[in-house]
């Protein structure tokens, strides 16, 4: 409960410090983009938290510290289709009273992919799962193992809602079935995010409930053991019904298509897992695919003619343009409504079909709209021929 007040007061605090366009959590990368990523983490563990949930921290003489290193790939599919894959290289270092041990190794790989949504006013909704198989088996106990070995699934729900044009919350709530037969959890995370600059900084809250299915619950002395336990002081791997809490901090800076971050995250309470924290850097570079913006321009590029609204109908379903047929305007022709707000920028109000057209003026009925704004003499109407 600490952490979530902790979490709420900083929003306060610094709602006001950042501000700068930002792609939330549930969007997808652009279409046609490829973005390539290099990412690296050190978790280091202090303490332990065991089955009962009572804790104890290491001795001087105890050491556990987990190294990751992956690559991570994605392809913007289509304007709401994103699909990724990575590849996990793992280091392990553990020491004991009685043992010191070392591993490397490929770890596991991913594939997933990531649907978003219509967006809805300020909230955008996305649908993420992926499969990950770890490159080790279960076969035989190991002297130490890098994780947990076998087969992992998820699925996510994924929400964003733009809180001020310099902040998004981010919440993620999903389903997973870990690898090595551990209890099914619910993944949950929330986030803040705020961009100034180029720069962006990320705090949040993120974790795991177990659903308690684990087959040895009541007699955890008899699960099978998957490396030789006096090698390691760790309980992260081979747990039962493991429940876990971090809160977190990430900052990153842009350099155009590179984007560099750096973060760090720490255990605030958990069940049959460890206590510790964790460090983490990445390096990614994406090209532009198609973006709104660039979509935006294409579509400009194929009008053909453009008129002004000179009058609007007292309800507001029909409007007078400029244009009629000596500017080859027909009936039936269908045409956007676009206005100009103070940044410049061109939005699309609505659509409207031509009901009526005379030799220099028309008449356009409105079929549909786009933003709740009436529309008004001097809105731009464009067409295709």
């Amino acid at each position: 409960m600490r952490g979530i007040g902790l979490f709420i007061l900083f929003n306060f605090l610094m709602a006001s410090s950042f501000g700068e366009e930002l792609k939330p959590l549930s969007r997808t990368i652009n279409e046609k983009a490829f973005l390539i990523g290099l990412n690296s983490s050190l978790f280091n563990t202090t303490g332990v938290y065991n089955d009962s949930g009572s804790s104890y921290k290491l001795n001087q003489s105890e050491l556990f510290q987990k190294y990751d290193y992956g690559l991570l790939l994605k392809y913007g599919f289509s304007r709401d289709l994103e699909l990724f894959g990575d590849i996990n290289l793992r280091s392990i270092m553990a020491k004991t009273s009685s043992a010191e041990n070392t591993v490397l190794g490929l770890e596991s790989f991913s594939l997933g992919t990531k649907y978003q949504m219509r967006p809805i006013g300020s909230l955008t909704f996305a649908w993420e799962a992926y499969y990950r198989k770890t490159f080790y088996s279960k076969s035989q106990t190991s002297t130490l193992t890098l994780g947990d070995p076998g087969q992992e699934v998820a699925v996510h729900f994924i929400g964003s809602y733009r809180a001020f044009d310099r902040q998004f919350f981010s919440f993620l709530l999903g389903y997973k079935r870990p690898a090595n037969e551990l209890s099914s959890e619910i993944p949950y995370l929330i986030e803040s995010v705020w961009t100034r600059n180029k720069w962006s900084l990320f705090v949040g809250l993120e974790g795991n409930i177990s659903m308690n299915q684990d087959l040895y619950s009541l007699n955890p002395g008899t699960k099978p053991v998957i490396e030789v336990a006096s090698n390691s002081p760790s309980e992260l791997f081979n747990s039962i019904n493991k429940k876990v809490m971090n809160t977190y901090g990430k900052i990153r800076k842009n350099f155009g298509r590179w984007n560099l971050e750096a973060g760090y995250k720490k255990v605030l309470s958990g069940l049959s897992t460890d206590i510790g924290w964790q460090a983490e850097m990445s390096l990614s570079w994406q090209t532009d695919g198609i973006s709104e913006t660039k979509r935006k321009k294409e579509r400009f590029k194929e009008y053909e003619v453009d008129a002004l609204i000179t009058k609007v109908s007292p309800r507001g379903g029909f409007v007078k343009i400029d244009k009629g047929h000596q500017d080859y305007i027909e009936k039936g022709m269908k045409m956007d409504i676009y206005y100009s707000d103070f940044k410049g920028k061109n939005v699309l109000v609505g659509k409207g079909i031509i009901y009526e057209t005379k030799a220099n003026w028309s008449v356009l009925k409105i079929i549909k709209k786009y933003v709740d704004r009436p529309i008004k003499k001097g809105f731009i109407v464009r067409g295709r021929l």
